[in-house]
């Protein structure tokens, strides 16, 4: 690039939701539900879902979960005739980044210049000239130390 700056904005979606896909004969239907979960066991009134049926006593415990297929449009959630009877289902998942990861960027351009009268200009190497980009990351928590899970180097040439 000829800029001094690059910017870029990047979409980051937050919420997912997972579509379930089957298939009939060999070819895949999509069947307009999502996949959702609640836990198995629930304390609250007439087998509703308690915010405590999410909690665990102790941290070696793990909550048995129930999927369910539900529609993926939420709006039907908020129809008044579903506002208890999905309560404490979850529906969405939340991207949790499990790495942290640096990204240092080198770049290099030169070029010999070739003026003619007139104001003529041409450039004869490519630009950028090399890229050089260097990724490492690690485990956010990582029990006995801190061990490198990628070291990568991608050196591009020619533009």
């Amino acid at each position: 690039s000829d800029s001094l700056f690059e910017f870029e904005i990047h979409d980051n979606e937050g919420n997912y939701a997972t579509k379930l896909i089957t298939q009939f004969s060999g070819k895949e239907i999509d069947t307009a539900s999502c996949l959702a979960f609640a836990p198995k066991t629930r304390s609250g009134s007439n087998g509703a879902v308690a915010q405590s049926d999410w909690q665990v006593n102790d941290e070696d415990d793990f909550i048995k979960l129930e999927p369910w297929a539900v529609p993926c449009d939420n709006s039907w959630m908020m129809d008044k005739d579903h506002l208890t009877k999905w309560a404490g289902y979850s529906f969405y998942t939340w991207e949790m980044a499990i790495e942290k990861c640096v990204t240092v960027s080198y770049s290099l351009s030169m070029q010999p210049v070739l003026a003619f009268v007139g104001g003529l200009e041409f450039d004869i190497l490519p630009a950028p000239l090399a890229d050089i980009d260097t990724m490492v990351c690690w485990p956010d928590k990582q029990p006995g130390g801190v061990d490198l899970s990628v070291l990568r180097t991608v050196i591009s040439s020619g533009g």
